[in-house]
Parts: structure tokens; C-alpha cells; sequence
């Protein structure tokens, strides 16, 4: 079990990575809705690290994996991906820290956070170098005006 929090954003680091290749790899689910969606685009999807979360996490893991993964909310009490069944994206703080993972349900399209505060800004570099911005609802708003 992690017991530093630089073995926890490693471990966060690579359900990102994880999520990001499942949305490529054979489970089309997740790159097909948002190709109806309009936002499909390659370089925006890895720029945002946009995955999907199809429920093979858990099978993936060590053992000594699960609890850390709890207690940040990417996993259930049960050891389930909290987000199943989403298109994702991390918004991560200004401390390098995972701020929150959103998801969008690719079954009847409800958004979905992890459990605890809200955090981050997906883009927080374009609020330092812009004058103005464009606040929007969720995160797939944000990418289609990207």
C-alpha cells in the first residue's frame, strides 16, 4: 500500500493513463460517443488526457492498490470504478494533485464527479495568460470550444 503521497499520484497518475488508453484500445464505447459528439479530435482528447472507464480497473491493480484508490474516490467501497461506464477527464489543481475527475455517462449523457470537494481548473494556464474566459458547466463544454 502507498504510503507516500508521491506513491499515491503515481498510482492516480496511472489510472489516468489507464483510462486514457481504454478509450483508444478495443472498446469503442467511449470514442464513439464522443465522436457524436463532435469532440474526437486526437490531439485535443490527449492534450486533456480524456479516457474512458469501462470497469476493468480492478482487475488490473495489486491488492495494495484499492485502498489508496478509495480514499481519493476513484474507486468504490467495493473496489469499483466510482465513474463506470464515462468518458473522463482529470482536472488536476494547481498543486499537481488530482482536483476532481469528472465523467460523463455515454448512457443517457449525466455528469458525474468523484465523491468530496471540487477542485481544479481544467485549463488554469489559459486563465494566466488570457484576459477573459469562458467559464462553462462541465468539462465536455470546455473541450467543445476548445
Amino acid at each position: 500500500m502507498p504510503h507516500t503521497r508521491n506513491e499515491a499520484m503515481e498510482l492516480v497518475e496511472g489510472v489516468i493513463q489507464h483510462y486514457h488508453q481504454t478509450l483508444g484500445g478495443e472498446d469503442r464505447r467511449g470514442l464513439e460517443y464522443l465522436e457524436g459528439q463532435g469532440l474526437a479530435d486526437p490531439e485535443t482528447l490527449k492534450t486533456f488526457r480524456v479516457g474512458f472507464v469501462n470497469g476493468n480497473l480492478k482487475q488490473l491493480l495489486p491488492s495494495s492498490a484499492i485502498e489508496p484508490l478509495q480514499r481519493v474516490g476513484i474507486l468504490n467501497d467495493t473496489g469499483e470504478d466510482h465513474v463506470i461506464g464515462c468518458v473522463v477527464g482529470p482536472i488536476i489543481a494547481t498543486d499537481g494533485t488530482l482536483g476532481e475527475m469528472y465523467g460523463r455517462s455515454i448512457e443517457g449523457s449525466r455528469d458525474l464527479y468523484l465523491p468530496g470537494p471540487h477542485r481544479g481548473v481544467l485549463n488554469a494556464k489559459a486563465a494566466e495568460v488570457f484576459e477573459d474566459i469562458i467559464l462553462t458547466e462541465a468539462v465536455l463544454d470546455a473541450l467543445s470550444l476548445y
